[in-house]
Protein backbone atom coordinates (compact mmCIF):
# COMPACT_ATOMS: atom_id res chain seq x y z
CA UNK A 1 0.00 0.00 0.00
CA UNK A 2 1.18 3.51 -0.83
CA UNK A 3 -0.34 6.73 0.51
CA UNK A 4 0.63 10.39 0.88
CA UNK A 5 0.85 11.65 4.42
CA UNK A 6 -1.18 14.71 3.39
CA UNK A 7 -3.65 13.19 0.94
CA UNK A 8 -6.64 15.57 0.61
CA UNK A 9 -8.97 12.90 -0.83
CA UNK A 10 -7.92 9.63 0.85
CA UNK A 11 -6.80 10.48 4.36
CA UNK A 12 -3.66 8.85 5.70
CA UNK A 13 -5.60 7.46 8.66
CA UNK A 14 -7.66 5.46 6.16
CA UNK A 15 -4.50 3.85 4.84
CA UNK A 16 -3.21 2.96 8.31
CA UNK A 17 -6.57 1.43 9.21
CA UNK A 18 -6.66 -0.70 6.06
CA UNK A 19 -3.04 -1.80 6.61
CA UNK A 20 -3.95 -2.86 10.14
CA UNK A 21 -6.92 -4.86 8.86
CA UNK A 22 -4.76 -6.62 6.25
CA UNK A 23 -2.37 -7.75 8.97
CA UNK A 24 1.30 -8.65 8.98
CA UNK A 25 1.46 -9.34 5.25
CA UNK A 26 0.63 -5.72 4.42
CA UNK A 27 3.25 -2.99 4.14
CA UNK A 28 2.28 0.69 4.08
CA UNK A 29 4.81 2.86 2.26
CA UNK A 30 4.43 6.60 2.99
CA UNK A 31 5.14 9.57 0.78
CA UNK A 32 5.62 12.33 3.36
CA UNK A 33 4.26 15.11 1.17
CA UNK A 34 0.99 16.32 -0.35
CA UNK A 35 -1.09 14.81 -3.13
CA UNK A 36 -3.74 12.32 -4.12
CA UNK A 37 -1.95 9.55 -5.97
CA UNK A 38 1.71 8.97 -5.19
CA UNK A 39 3.27 7.28 -8.21
CA UNK A 40 4.38 10.53 -9.85
CA UNK A 41 4.94 12.42 -6.61
CA UNK A 42 8.69 11.82 -6.51
CA UNK A 43 11.43 9.62 -8.05
CA UNK A 44 11.67 7.85 -4.68
CA UNK A 45 7.99 6.89 -4.60
CA UNK A 46 7.95 5.89 -8.26
CA UNK A 47 11.07 3.77 -7.83
CA UNK A 48 9.64 2.00 -4.80
CA UNK A 49 6.46 1.08 -6.66
CA UNK A 50 8.36 0.01 -9.79
CA UNK A 51 10.69 -2.19 -7.75
CA UNK A 52 7.74 -3.97 -6.12
CA UNK A 53 5.87 -4.50 -9.41
CA UNK A 54 8.98 -5.94 -11.05
CA UNK A 55 10.35 -8.05 -8.19
CA UNK A 56 7.16 -8.56 -6.08
CA UNK A 57 9.38 -8.05 -3.02
CA UNK A 58 7.77 -5.88 -0.36
CA UNK A 59 9.62 -2.83 0.98
CA UNK A 60 10.49 -2.85 4.65
CA UNK A 61 7.84 -1.90 7.18
CA UNK A 62 7.87 1.80 7.98
CA UNK A 63 9.66 2.82 4.78
CA UNK A 64 8.89 6.28 3.42
CA UNK A 65 9.91 8.86 0.84
CA UNK A 66 10.62 12.51 1.67
CA UNK A 67 8.40 15.28 0.29
CA UNK A 68 9.51 16.91 -2.93
CA UNK A 69 9.39 20.66 -3.34
CA UNK A 70 7.30 21.61 -6.40
CA UNK A 71 9.52 22.78 -9.27
CA UNK A 72 9.55 26.51 -10.03
CA UNK A 73 7.18 27.92 -12.58
CA UNK A 74 3.40 28.13 -12.97
CA UNK A 75 1.24 26.53 -10.32
CA UNK A 76 1.22 22.74 -10.76
CA UNK A 77 -2.13 21.38 -11.73
CA UNK A 78 -3.77 18.70 -9.62
CA UNK A 79 -0.93 18.52 -7.14
CA UNK A 80 2.17 16.32 -7.15
CA UNK A 81 0.33 13.43 -8.81
CA UNK A 82 -0.06 15.40 -12.02
CA UNK A 83 2.66 17.96 -12.57
CA UNK A 84 2.17 19.15 -16.09
CA UNK A 85 2.39 22.95 -16.02
CA UNK A 86 0.10 24.44 -18.61
CA UNK A 87 1.38 27.33 -20.66
CA UNK A 88 0.08 30.86 -20.21
CA UNK A 89 -1.80 30.49 -23.52
CA UNK A 90 -3.76 27.55 -22.13
CA UNK A 91 -4.60 28.83 -18.67
CA UNK A 92 -3.89 31.44 -16.04
CA UNK A 93 -3.89 31.46 -12.28
CA UNK A 94 -6.80 33.30 -10.67
CA UNK A 95 -7.79 34.50 -7.22
CA UNK A 96 -11.47 35.11 -6.53
CA UNK A 97 -12.77 36.73 -3.34
CA UNK A 98 -15.98 37.62 -1.59
CA UNK A 99 -14.71 40.07 1.05
CA UNK A 100 -15.08 39.59 4.79
CA UNK A 101 -17.05 42.61 6.01
CA UNK A 102 -17.68 43.79 9.61
CA UNK A 103 -21.36 42.71 9.46
CA UNK A 104 -20.32 39.21 8.37
CA UNK A 105 -17.79 39.02 11.22
CA UNK A 106 -20.58 39.79 13.71
CA UNK A 107 -22.84 37.16 12.12
CA UNK A 108 -20.17 34.46 12.22
CA UNK A 109 -19.21 35.23 15.83
CA UNK A 110 -22.88 34.96 16.82
CA UNK A 111 -23.25 31.64 14.99
CA UNK A 112 -20.11 30.33 16.71
CA UNK A 113 -21.88 30.67 20.06
CA UNK A 114 -24.73 28.37 18.99
CA UNK A 115 -24.87 24.58 19.53
CA UNK A 116 -23.90 23.48 16.03
CA UNK A 117 -24.95 19.93 16.82
CA UNK A 118 -28.54 21.18 16.60
CA UNK A 119 -28.69 22.21 12.95
CA UNK A 120 -32.34 23.22 13.20
CA UNK A 121 -31.35 26.03 15.57
CA UNK A 122 -28.26 27.03 13.58
CA UNK A 123 -29.95 26.98 10.18
CA UNK A 124 -32.92 28.97 11.50
CA UNK A 125 -30.50 31.65 12.70
CA UNK A 126 -28.69 31.66 9.35
CA UNK A 127 -31.94 32.20 7.51
CA UNK A 128 -32.91 34.95 9.94
CA UNK A 129 -29.63 36.64 8.98
CA UNK A 130 -30.66 36.53 5.33
CA UNK A 131 -28.71 33.47 4.25
CA UNK A 132 -30.63 31.55 1.60
CA UNK A 133 -30.42 28.32 -0.40
CA UNK A 134 -27.99 28.31 -3.28
CA UNK A 135 -29.53 28.19 -6.74
CA UNK A 136 -29.24 25.32 -9.19
CA UNK A 137 -26.07 26.77 -10.72
CA UNK A 138 -24.12 25.83 -7.61
CA UNK A 139 -22.78 22.29 -8.07
CA UNK A 140 -22.45 21.52 -4.36
CA UNK A 141 -25.29 20.32 -2.16
CA UNK A 142 -26.16 21.59 1.33
CA UNK A 143 -25.00 25.08 0.43
CA UNK A 144 -26.37 28.33 1.80
CA UNK A 145 -25.41 31.74 0.44
CA UNK A 146 -24.92 34.75 2.69
CA UNK A 147 -26.53 38.06 1.83
CA UNK A 148 -23.12 39.16 0.47
CA UNK A 149 -22.53 36.03 -1.61
CA UNK A 150 -20.27 33.82 0.52
CA UNK A 151 -20.89 30.09 0.17
CA UNK A 152 -21.64 28.29 3.43
CA UNK A 153 -21.34 24.50 3.42
CA UNK A 154 -23.28 22.62 6.07
CA UNK A 155 -22.27 19.20 7.37
CA UNK A 156 -20.65 18.04 10.57
CA UNK A 157 -19.41 21.62 10.80
CA UNK A 158 -19.93 24.96 9.05
CA UNK A 159 -17.41 26.04 6.43
CA UNK A 160 -17.86 29.47 4.87
CA UNK A 161 -15.82 30.04 1.70
CA UNK A 162 -14.48 33.54 1.01
CA UNK A 163 -11.53 33.15 -1.39
CA UNK A 164 -10.30 30.72 -4.06
CA UNK A 165 -6.91 30.12 -5.68
CA UNK A 166 -7.30 28.26 -8.98
CA UNK A 167 -6.58 28.26 -12.67
CA UNK A 168 -8.98 28.79 -15.55
CA UNK A 169 -8.61 28.42 -19.30
CA UNK A 170 -7.76 25.60 -21.65
CA UNK A 171 -9.96 22.59 -22.24
CA UNK A 172 -10.00 21.17 -18.70
CA UNK A 173 -11.43 24.21 -16.87
CA UNK A 174 -12.60 26.67 -19.47
CA UNK A 175 -14.66 29.15 -17.45
CA UNK A 176 -13.86 31.35 -14.48
CA UNK A 177 -16.67 29.89 -12.37
CA UNK A 178 -15.85 31.58 -9.07
CA UNK A 179 -15.41 34.99 -10.61
CA UNK A 180 -18.94 34.90 -12.03
CA UNK A 181 -20.72 34.30 -8.73
CA UNK A 182 -22.76 37.22 -7.31
CA UNK A 183 -20.72 39.16 -4.77
CA UNK A 184 -17.43 37.68 -5.98
CA UNK A 185 -14.67 39.26 -8.05
CA UNK A 186 -11.69 37.52 -9.63
CA UNK A 187 -8.22 38.65 -10.60
CA UNK A 188 -6.36 37.04 -13.50
CA UNK A 189 -2.65 36.21 -13.22
CA UNK A 190 -2.89 36.58 -9.46
CA UNK A 191 -0.47 34.49 -7.44
CA UNK A 192 -0.45 32.87 -4.04
CA UNK A 193 0.60 36.14 -2.42
CA UNK A 194 -2.77 37.66 -3.36
CA UNK A 195 -4.64 34.62 -2.04
CA UNK A 196 -2.66 34.75 1.20
CA UNK A 197 -3.42 38.46 1.55
CA UNK A 198 -7.15 37.71 1.75
CA UNK A 199 -6.54 35.08 4.45
CA UNK A 200 -4.42 37.53 6.44
CA UNK A 201 -7.13 40.20 6.10
CA UNK A 202 -9.81 37.80 7.38
CA UNK A 203 -7.67 36.80 10.37
CA UNK A 204 -7.05 40.48 11.13
CA UNK A 205 -10.80 41.22 11.00
CA UNK A 206 -11.61 38.47 13.50
CA UNK A 207 -8.65 39.44 15.68
CA UNK A 208 -10.12 42.92 16.00
CA UNK A 209 -13.38 41.35 17.14
CA UNK A 210 -12.18 38.39 19.26
CA UNK A 211 -8.66 39.35 20.24
CA UNK A 212 -5.51 37.43 19.26
CA UNK A 213 -6.13 33.83 18.13
CA UNK A 214 -5.36 31.07 20.57
CA UNK A 215 -3.35 29.38 17.85
CA UNK A 216 -1.77 30.89 14.74
CA UNK A 217 0.21 28.34 12.70
CA UNK A 218 2.01 28.64 9.38
CA UNK A 219 3.31 25.59 7.50
CA UNK A 220 6.15 26.41 5.14
CA UNK A 221 7.67 24.50 2.30
CA UNK A 222 4.95 23.87 -0.27
CA UNK A 223 4.36 20.23 0.71
CA UNK A 224 0.81 20.94 1.89
CA UNK A 225 -0.08 23.86 -0.33
CA UNK A 226 -0.20 23.38 -4.07
CA UNK A 227 2.82 24.92 -5.68
CA UNK A 228 5.24 27.02 -3.69
CA UNK A 229 3.93 28.73 -0.61
CA UNK A 230 2.70 28.29 2.92
CA UNK A 231 -0.58 27.64 4.71
CA UNK A 232 -1.68 29.77 7.64
CA UNK A 233 -4.43 28.79 10.09
CA UNK A 234 -5.67 30.84 13.03
CA UNK A 235 -8.05 29.46 15.66
CA UNK A 236 -10.24 30.82 18.45
CA UNK A 237 -12.48 29.08 20.97
CA UNK A 238 -16.05 30.41 20.87
CA UNK A 239 -18.20 28.78 23.53
CA UNK A 240 -18.34 25.07 22.74
CA UNK A 241 -17.03 25.59 19.22
CA UNK A 242 -13.73 26.15 17.47
CA UNK A 243 -13.49 28.91 14.86
CA UNK A 244 -10.67 28.47 12.36
CA UNK A 245 -9.65 30.64 9.40
CA UNK A 246 -7.33 29.26 6.75
CA UNK A 247 -6.98 27.43 3.44
CA UNK A 248 -7.98 23.92 2.49
CA UNK A 249 -8.14 21.83 -0.67
CA UNK A 250 -11.30 22.59 -2.63
CA UNK A 251 -13.57 19.62 -3.40
CA UNK A 252 -15.34 20.82 -6.55
CA UNK A 253 -12.12 20.57 -8.57
CA UNK A 254 -11.31 17.20 -6.97
CA UNK A 255 -8.77 18.92 -4.75
CA UNK A 256 -6.81 20.55 -7.56
CA UNK A 257 -7.44 24.05 -6.22
CA UNK A 258 -7.48 25.77 -2.84
CA UNK A 259 -10.12 27.77 -1.00
CA UNK A 260 -9.98 29.92 2.11
CA UNK A 261 -12.73 29.21 4.63
CA UNK A 262 -14.06 30.20 8.00
CA UNK A 263 -14.68 26.92 9.79
CA UNK A 264 -16.84 26.45 12.88
CA UNK A 265 -17.02 23.04 14.54
CA UNK A 266 -17.59 21.66 18.03
CA UNK A 267 -14.74 21.11 20.45
CA UNK A 268 -14.76 20.05 24.10
CA UNK A 269 -13.73 22.81 26.46
CA UNK A 270 -11.00 20.70 28.03
CA UNK A 271 -9.57 19.53 24.69
CA UNK A 272 -6.33 21.01 23.38
CA UNK A 273 -6.48 22.74 20.03
CA UNK A 274 -5.72 20.54 17.02
CA UNK A 275 -2.33 20.45 15.38
CA UNK A 276 -1.91 21.81 11.86
CA UNK A 277 -2.40 18.40 10.25
CA UNK A 278 -5.82 18.22 11.87
CA UNK A 279 -6.74 21.67 10.58
CA UNK A 280 -5.80 20.59 7.07
CA UNK A 281 -7.94 17.45 7.22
Amino acid sequence: MVNSLHDPASGYNWATNVAAQLGRNAVLHTYRGWGHGTYSSSPCAQGTIDDYLISTELPVHGASCPPVEPPPGPMRRAGPGYRRAMSAEESADHVAVCPITPPLVEQVVALAQLPLGDWAVSEAEMRRLGWCDGDDDLPLEDTLVTAEGHLAYLGDALALSFAHFYWAGGEAWEEDFWGTLPGWTSRVDAGRDIFDTHIDAAIAAFTRRLGPPERDITAHGGTLAMGEGAWRHAAWRCGDNLLVIGPRHEALSYYQFEEAVIYIGPIEKASPLPALADFVS
